[in-house]
């Protein structure tokens, strides 16, 4: 039963006592501490993740509509309709 306690008690301290991420003064961390540090790492990684998406997709909207404006015609919405622009062209020869 003694053993158990201790292992118990030992069990314990590992979340208070300093026992990760050595250098050359010795350890300076706790299990709770580098697993907070690394929990807010991640999600500060992932933030800037999402926010350089978000700012992609708008440079690329912002590059597709000046293409369009150069064109004179949205040229995504002329390639999903061929046979209204066949049409035009039929009668245009005509």
């Amino acid at each position: 039963m003694e053993q158990t306690t201790r292992f118990m008690l030992a069990l314990a301290a590992l979340q208070t006592n300093k026992t990760l991420l050595a250098n050359a003064s010795g350890a300076t961390a706790t299990f709770q501490t580098a697993w907070s540090s690394a929990v807010a790492e991640l999600g500060s990684l992932a933030r800037s993740w999402q926010t350089e998406a978000s700012a992609s997709k708008a440079l690329l909207d912002q590059i597709k509509a000046m293409r369009d404006g150069y064109a004179g015609v949205n040229l995504d919405e002329e390639c999903m309709s061929p046979v209204p622009l066949a049409l035009g062209l039929m009668f245009q020869e005509e």
